[in-house]
Formats: structure tokens, sequence, C-alpha cells
């Protein structure tokens, strides 16, 4: 994963898209250096799709051990970065979303169907829509 990264050097600031505030100004990329895994994650679609097969795949054991459940409540499970549901057509479902200032991110997938995405946004959208009906489509495609 070489464009993952939480430090952004000069050149890789000028190949990232630029985060927008709700007003669609541009606003400055979050800076905490102090909270990494705070919004700190800069990474690209390429990467990401290494990340989800990787973890569809389960070869390294802090992966797998990221797939241990550490809480289960009616509206699903969490493990140490996941968050974990089951659809309504019985598939377990492994879910990370986030956001700064001015981006947002998903990224879910499916172990057993082997599928998975993410979605990348320089912009506040309201993300859940998208995530709903990628979903269904991922479990229709791959069934």
């Amino acid at each position: 994963m070489n464009n993952t990264t939480v430090s952004l050097t000069d050149v890789d600031k000028n190949n990232i898209a630029k985060a927008h505030n709700n007003n669609r100004e541009v606003t400055p990329y979050w800076d905490f250096s102090e909270l990494v895994a705070t919004g700190e994650l800069k990474s690209n679609t390429s990467d990401m799709i290494k990340y989800i097969k990787a973890n569809i795949s389960e070869n390294q054991l802090n992966i797998s051990l990221s797939h241990k459940y550490t809480f289960e409540g009616e509206d699903g499970a969490l493990g140490l970065n996941w968050f974990f549901h089951t659809t309504k057509n019985g598939n377990t479902m492994y879910e990370h979303t986030g956001g700064t200032g001015g981006s947002r991110s998903s990224l879910e997938f499916f172990p057993k169907l082997q599928s998975g995405f993410i979605i990348l946004t320089n912009s506040l959208a309201n993300r859940k829509i998208l995530e709903k009906d990628l979903s269904a489509s991922v479990e229709k495609i791959s069934s």
C-alpha cells in the first residue's frame, strides 16, 4: 500500500482531492498528530482495494485478529476496527466509515461473497443511501 500515509509531502498534497465544507468551499485537511487514528490516514482507491482483499483473505495475523468480536449487541457487533452487521440476506458485512471537516469515506466488504467496495469523497456528502444501494448491489451480483 504505497499510497497510504499519515504524512503528506508537498508532492502528495498535489495528488489528493481538496476537501470541501457544506458551502462547497475548500477547507484545510485535518491534522491530528496526537491522535493519528482519528482522521489522519490518507489513501486512494487502489490501496483500499488491496486492503479489502487482504481482509477477505485473512492471511495476516493482525488482520484476522481485527475480525474477532469484542462486543455484540442488538444492532450488530464490534471488532478492533470493524462494525459487523448481518444483512437481510444473511450475509456478514464488515464496515468502517469516517470523515473529517471536508471528506468522507466508507469501506464495506462481505467475506463469504469475496466482494466489497470503498467510497472516498472530498465533500460532506451524505453517503448512507449510496452505501445501502451499493451493499444491495454487491449482494445481488455476488449471489
